[in-house]
This record gives C-alpha cells, sequence and structure tokens, in this order.
C-alpha cells in the first residue's frame, strides 16, 4: 500500500493510476543513508526470524486474497477491499495493486464481510464468509459499472473453503455442525469418527487400531490453537487431547488427512481444534447431560436371580453421571477487546454390587472344618459325581444359604453318607485364638455337631506355628477389621469359596470418579474416559491493538479425579488418583511494514505518473519514461506492506 496525498485525475483515460503533486522547491527533509536503511531492514528481518522461530509449529491465522476485475476482465488497481469481522467489527482495509491484486496476509479466524468499492463501479460483497486458521481464502470479484451506492452480494458455503483454497484433504466440523451432531461423551473427539476418511480399528473403537485414510491414528497429531497435545507415550488410545474439549468450547474442528502443510507442524494426519473467541455481543450458553440408570429397567438375570436373604431379585449396579458446562463470552472493549470463559463439571457417582472373600467366624479363630471324604464346596453349585472324580478335587455342598454346616448326600464311592460326618482342627494345634485376639485351649466345644482332630501327641502341627505372631499385625489389622461374611453361595467377581472355612462378603460399593473408559481400559494416566470426577475452568482473551496488531491468549486448567484399587472390604483401604493439567497458548498477529523512508525523486515534467515498489527499495515509473530536471528535487514518504 502506498501513501501519498492525491490530486483529481486530470487524464480519465488512465484513472487507476497515482499521481503526485509537485512540491514547492522550498520543502526538503532530511534524507535516510543506506546505512540507517539497512539497520532498520536488519532490524525487521531478525525480528521475523524471531516472531518465525517460535510459531514455526503451526498456525492460528489465515490470510484472504484475489483480483478485481471489470466487466471486460481487465484487472483494476487502486481498489478499496474491507474485510470486516461480523462478530467482533474489527475492520481491516487494502488496496489492490497494479495487477488488480490485494492480500490480507494475516487475518484472525471468523466470519467476514468483504467489499470491493471504487468510484465510477457498483460495490460488490461477499457475506458469510468463513475464514479458517491456516486455510488461505481466494475471492475474486468482478466490478459492473454503475452507482458505488449499488452492491452486489455473493453469499459464500462456510463448508466449501478448505476444498476450494487448500491443497490438504480433509474436512471441516463449524462450531454449528458440533452442537448439532449428537454426541454422548461430551468430547469433541469423539466426532473425528463421524469424519469421511476414518475407519475404526478392530474391536474397538478409540484405539491405535484405528485408521485415518490409511494412516494409523498413532500418527495423527492433535493440536488446539496451534499447540500440540499429543503425547506419543499414550499413542495405544488413538487420537489423543490433553485436556476434554467440549462443543461449547470449539470454534471449529478441521481434519486433515493428507497432505498436512508444513506450518501445521507435525504429523501424518491432524486433528486441529480451535477454541471459540468472544465477539460484540454478549451471549452465554448452559448444558446439563445426565445419565442415570435408576431410569433404566432392571435386567431379565438380575430379575430371576433371587438373594437367600431377602427373598428379592438382585438389583443391577447403579451409575450415576451429571456433566454440565457453563459458557459466556462478550466485549470487554467493543471492537477491540473480547473475553470467551466456560466452566466445566463432570460429577460421577456409581454404586456397585461387590463380592469380598472373607474368612468365616470359625476360620478367624484358627478352626478349620472340612467333611470326611469330601472337599467342601459354597452353597448352590453342582456337586461332583460319586468315584468319577480323584480325591482331590472332588467336592461337595457343605453349608445351606445361610452357612449351615451341611453333611454330604452320599458317600465318594457311592450310596448314602456313612463318613465321620464334620471334622474341625485348629491350626496352632491344641490351642485356638478367642474374638479377642488370646490363645485359649481348643476343646470339643469347639466343633459343634462334629468331632476334633488333634495333632500326634497333644503337640503342635507346625512347631514354627504354635500361635499367632507376635506383633500383632495379623489380629490388629486382617483379622480384627474383617468383615463377617454374608453371602454363601456363588461369588460375583469369578472368586471361589467353600463355605465352610471362607465365604464372601456381599455389599453395594460406592465410587467418586473411575478412570475406567468405554472400551474397559483403566486410563490413569491420560485422563481419558467420561466416568472422571472432573472440573475444567477455560478463558480467552482476545485483543486488537490496530488493525495490523493483534493477540489472543487462552488458559485451560483440568482436574482430574478417581478412586481405583478399591478395597473388596466395606471399612477396606482403598486408592485414588489426580490429575491437574494446565494448557496455555498465546498467538500475537503483527503485519509487518517498512517505516517511513524519504527518497529523492527527480522532477517529473513529462506528465501524471505510477509507482510501484521494487526490490532494494528503489521505485519504477511505468506510466511514461522519466523526463527530470537533476537540479530539482522532491520528496515524498512511501509505506510498503509485507
Amino acid at each position: 500500500m502506498v501513501t501519498r496525498p492525491f490530486t483529481k485525475f486530470a487524464n480519465e483515460a488512465h484513472p487507476p493510476a497515482l499521481r503526485f503533486p509537485r512540491l514547492p522547491d522550498t520543502l526538503r527533509l532530511p534524507i535516510l543513508s543506506w546505512g540507517d536503511i539497512m539497520q532498520r531492514v536488519s532490524s525487521i528481518a531478525t525480528f521475523v526470524c524471531i516472531i518465525w522461530a517460535g510459531s514455526a509449529f503451526a498456525q492460528v491465522n489465515s490470510s484472504i486474497g484475489g483480483i478485481v476485475q471489470d466487466p471486460s476482465k481487465a484487472l483494476i488497481p487502486g481498489v478499496t477491499i474491507t474485510a470486516t469481522n461480523t462478530q467482533t467489527g474489527v475492520v481491516s482495509t487494502t488496496l489492490t495493486n497494479e495487477a488488480g491484486a490485494y492480500n490480507f496476509p494475516a487475518i484472525l479466524p471468523g466470519i467476514y464481510k468483504l467489499t470491493a468499492s471504487l468510484t465510477g463501479f457498483k460495490t460488490s460483497a461477499y457475506d458469510e464468509v468463513n475464514v479458517s486458521p491456516a486455510n488461505p481464502v481466494r475471492l475474486n470479484f468482478k466490478l459492473e459499472v454503475g452507482n458505488a451506492s449499488t452492491s452486489v452480494d455473493v453469499t459464500v458455503a462456510a463448508d466449501s473453503i478448505l476444498a476450494s483454497s487448500s491443497a490438504s484433504i480433509g474436512e471441516v466440523l463449524t462450531s454449528k455442525r458440533v452442537t448439532d451432531l449428537p454426541l454422548v461423551t461430551n468430547n469433541v473427539l469423539d466426532l473425528v469418527r463421524v469424519l469421511p476418511g476414518y475407519r475404526e480399528g478392530y474391536a474397538t473403537a478409540g484405539t491405535s487400531l484405528d485408521t485415518f485414510a490409511g494412516q494409523p491414528s498413532t500418527t495423527v497429531n492433535t493440536t488446539r490453537d496451534g499447540l500440540s497435545v499429543t503425547d506419543g507415550r499414550f499413542s495405544i488410545n488413538g487420537v489423543f487431547g490433553t485436556t476434554t474439549v467440549t462443543p461449547d468450547l470449539v470454534g471449529e474442528v478441521r481434519l486433515i488427512l493428507t497432505p498436512v502443510d508444513a506450518e501445521s507442524g507435525r504429523g501424518n494426519a491432524q486433528v486441529q481444534i480451535f477454541t471459540r473467541s468472544g465477539t460484540n455481543r454478549y451471549s452465554g450458553s448452559a448444558v446439563w447431560n445426565v445419565r442415570n440408570t435408576a431410569l433404566d429397567p432392571n435386567t431379565w438375570l438380575n430379575n430371576h436371580t433371587i438373594d437367600p436373604n431377602t427373598g428379592k431379585p438382585a438389583e443391577r449396579n447403579w451409575y450415576n453421571n451429571h456433566e454440565y458446562s457453563v459458557a459466556y463470552g462478550g466485549p470487554i472493549k467493543k471492537n477491540q477487546t473480547f473475553f470467551y470463559a466456560l466452566w466445566e463439571q463432570n460429577i460421577h457417582r456409581e454404586r456397585v454390587l461387590v463380592d469380598g472373600s472373607v474368612l468365616t467366624d470359625t476360620a478367624k479363630l484358627g478352626v478349620m472344618r472340612w467333611y470326611d471324604g469330601w472337599n467342601p464346596q459354597r452353597y448352590g453349585v453342582a456337586n461332583t459325581a460319586p468315584s468319577a472324580t480323584p480325591a482331590a478335587t472332588r467336592v461337595m455342598t457343605a453349608v445351606d444359604a445361610l452357612g449351615n454346616p451341611v453333611p454330604p448326600l452320599y458317600n465318594p464311592t457311592g450310596g448314602a453318607y456313612t463318613g465321620a460326618g464334620l471334622q474341625c482342627a485348629s491350626v496352632f494345634g491344641t490351642s485356638r485364638l478367642d474374638p479377642g485376639g488370646n490363645m485359649v485351649p481348643f476343646g470339643p466345644a469347639d466343633c459343634p455337631g462334629g468331632s476334633i482332630v488333634l495333632p500326634p501327641g497333644g503337640g503342635v502341627w507346625d512347631p514354627n506355628r504354635p500361635s499367632l505372631d507376635s506383633t500383632g499385625y495379623i489380629y490388629k489389622i486382617l483379622l480384627k477389621n474383617m468383615p463377617t461374611a454374608n453371602y454363601f453361595g456363588a461369588m460375583v467377581n469369578g472368586l471361589t469359596s467353600d463355605g465352610l472355612n471362607t465365604a464372601t462378603i456381599r455389599w453395594v460399593r460406592s465410587r467418586n470418579g473411575s478412570d475406567v473408559d468405554a472400551n474397559g481400559i483403566s486410563q490413569t494416566t491420560t485422563g481419558l474416559g467420561d466416568d472422571w470426577a472432573r472440573k475444567q475452568f477455560n478463558i480467552k482473551i482476545d485483543h486488537n491493538f490496530t488493525a495490523k496488531h493483534k493477540i489472543s491468549g487462552s488458559y485451560t486448567l483440568e482436574t482430574n479425579f478417581a478412586e481405583l484399587n478399591q478395597s473388596s472390604w466395606p471399612n477396606g483401604y482403598s486408592g485414588e488418583v489426580s490429575r491437574k493439567p494446565h494448557v496455555v497458548t498465546v498467538n500475537f498477529t503483527s503485519r509487518l511494514f517498512f517505516p517511513p523512508l524519504k527518497a529523492r525523486i527527480p522532477q517529473m515534467e513529462c506528465g501524471h505518473f505510477f509507482l510501484t515498489p521494487r526490490s532494494s527499495l528503489t521505485f519504477q515509473c511505468i506510466d511514461r519514461p522519466f523526463c527530470f530536471d537533476s537540479s530539482r528535487v522532491y520528496e515524498f514518504t512511501a509505506v510498503e506492506e509485507l
């Protein structure tokens, strides 16, 4: 863009020509030396290198360019092109050059209205131009002769920009599409699977087996506002983000299958997420998602599994998930500074039926029981046939539903049972524990309905274990805190008990937050999954210093909590895991330009002329040949945008 004082065109045969008036001979300003010029150019070059080095991994800005023609397809210089962000009101203006071309080299993403105006022509405009980051838009104007107050408007389809303006192959999800598409998990990254080019991996989706246009998901780089949020350590999870990205946080999602431009960073394919910004309009949203299994019917199997203690059908596991988000944004200063904030929280609770293995009350005292000829077995399990199984593996139900001893139905060799009945032996020989943890004598009263078995000679079975450990650890930590068995049937966790010595404590265990994802994989380190107890805060500030200098910054803090490795006893010890990822992005955009430079231009005696910038800060007269008087010097100021 060349800034200059204008004079009215005297020769309308050349309306685009830019004319400079003759300046008084007395007007002389200091002339910059070549040393000063090169010093400024060197400083600018250094600054450009610093900016490029700091942002070489990604692009968050874009550009708009094109040409302007008249009805005869002749290129028109000097046309005023205005790009207005319809959401923020920020206006950028430029002029077409001598080739009729215009360019906005660094423009922030958003929805724009683009107009072209010139005296003697109708104003032409493009509406709803959706500008995506790192995705140049090319729009050409064709001006018609007429009154400038008459306008011609053209609407551009937002989803056609990627296909028509970029060499990359992919798809764009605008904020409206992200909001409208059904999403159970409320994580925008899951929407990538609905885009063309995605193929689900074997068995389960969302793993390293997924492919994008043939590329493994482990090679897909995920960026957020130009910052890579993919971690190769967690590549088994496929497409991955450091934090959960909710629909209300997203301004646009782009899936680039191939090829990824160099300025977009690493990865054979890439998922680009651009967060939402505030506008000139105060607006907000609130979303509440609820998933509660109390609203679901019981299963057929549970309805046909009667609890012997209560006589009622078994209840299904209870799962309750509340996820809500509140977002609000608007101007801090209209047309200049904007904010957008979002709070999101996921409250997860679940109750699961748990079977924990415990010792029966008799076994806690150190007394083991069995029936002669058989291995005892819990209630409700099929017995082995007589004479068909070796003695070491044959089993017979030894208790009823309430844990009372029940004699075998038949002898191991067949026929009615005629064995010795219930047998009892203390692991300490002639002693046993009492409920207080003290050693007391072991006698017939400790085996009701059966007979006791003592070591030969009345000593101990194991000379290394004549009594409980002297530290008291076994009693104080384990036996004293071990709950009483309340279930003697088949266990839900696959463990086995014999009913006489080991049984089950069946109870409903609560859980606050879970690290297990939809595929049943523990995501302790990554934070993936829908059941974490999660809190997330997001804030984004956009500020426009001028049309050429802009800055944008965003910050996200997320806390994830989950209980894991939970105890199988109601009063046992459980573990927990917490994560606190932070995401900080800062983007500064500056359209660099040459500072005002003073140059000597000989007097022009041959009529009007037109200046075009050339290399080495020289200018060429293209309208007419030079005709000059070297004794007279004129000065002008020129600013050339890069």
